[in-house]
């Protein structure tokens, strides 16, 4: 499980502030996201995807208050978020551990009964479940009750993707999946961008002054993460989504045009890694540079998806 961090290191007295007059910088707060999924007629808010989703979704409940019994990672997560204090309806909170996005896996949480489970077409024996955890997420867009419920997903792969052209083959199956979400639920799917660790992020105790300071390179030992290959994949996702998706053969609704969205899907790009590849500090050094410190960092990627979709 995760553990909610005192913030008294030094990581957590910087903050991220708009560079230009004209953004609005807003907080998440359970008003603020009870009014977001109200206005988007949204009633689930679901994360997918790899360890960091796992870490944004995991800021994204403390940060509403809402806590949960079971504080682990290898099994879908299913809360609510109580909205009637502001006279608007509750909405479902989910996460699913699938590192490749896959939506024909079966639950890979099954391997500490059976032994073996199934992604992206590989038979995974038990132990391996940890790397590339498969749980079916692409499920009926049901809330917890049973009802119709539109939903607000918020996708990511690429710390486990082994390569860029294993990526490029999630990415087209992801793609796929989000078309039909977007098309057959009129959903909006979010595609978070991945930001690379840090190598040696315990000699860090303030953020970065441009990017060129930042190591983009693996750790000994953790080459088979890619770190240096994270900026090519968000490449690609991106080239996917202005390109073919929009002005493409799909001509779904433009990114910049996100009030269009209101009433309606469409596929939308949070690129968090502009802001984040300036943050060596507020990882959990020695051994884990990638991940962060809860609250810190992530908190900011929740805050710039409530930004991106109110503004």
């Amino acid at each position: 499980g995760e553990r909610w961090q005192k913030p008294t290191d030094e990581y957590f007295r910087w903050d991220w502030a708009p560079g230009d007059e004209r953004c609005s910088w807003k907080q998440v707060t359970r008003r603020s996201v009870c009014h977001l999924m109200d206005q988007y007629s949204m009633q689930r808010m679901v994360y997918a995807g790899d360890s960091l989703a796992y870490m944004q979704f995991v800021s994204m409940h403390m940060l509403l208050g809402v806590k949960r019994r079971d504080p682990y990672w290898f099994k879908p997560v299913y809360l609510r978020v109580k909205c009637d204090e502001f006279a608007l309806s509750d909405f479902d909170l989910q996460f699913f551990r699938n590192d490749h996005l896959d939506p024909s896996g079966l639950d890979c949480t099954s391997a500490y009964s059976t032994g073996q489970c199934t992604c992206m077409g590989r038979s995974l024996g038990f132990g391996q479940h940890a790397n590339v955890t498969c749980q079916p997420w692409f499920n009926p867009n049901k809330d917890l009750k049973g009802n119709e419920a539109r939903t607000l997903w918020i996708l990511n792969s690429g710390a486990h993707s082994g390569g860029m052209q294993q990526f490029k083959k999630i990415l087209d199956t992801a793609y796929a999946t989000a078309l039909r979400l977007v098309k057959g639920h009129a959903d909006i799917v979010i595609f978070r961008t991945t930001p690379p660790g840090h190598p040696d992020c315990g000699n860090f105790t303030r953020p970065f002054s441009n990017k060129k300071e930042a190591m983009l390179k693996a750790p000994p030992g953790k080459e088979g993460y890619n770190w240096n290959l994270h900026e090519l994949y968000d490449k690609v996702l991106k080239s996917l989504l202005f390109d073919k998706a929009q002005g493409g053969r799909d001509n779904l609704p433009r990114l910049e045009t996100l009030r269009s969205l209101r009433g309606k899907g469409g596929l939308v790009l949070l690129d968090v890694v502009p802001m984040t590849i300036l943050r060596g500090d507020g990882h959990r050094p020695p051994r884990d540079c990638l991940h962060y410190r809860l609250p810190g960092v992530a908190d900011y990627w929740n805050h710039l998806l409530i930004s991106a979709l109110s503004n």
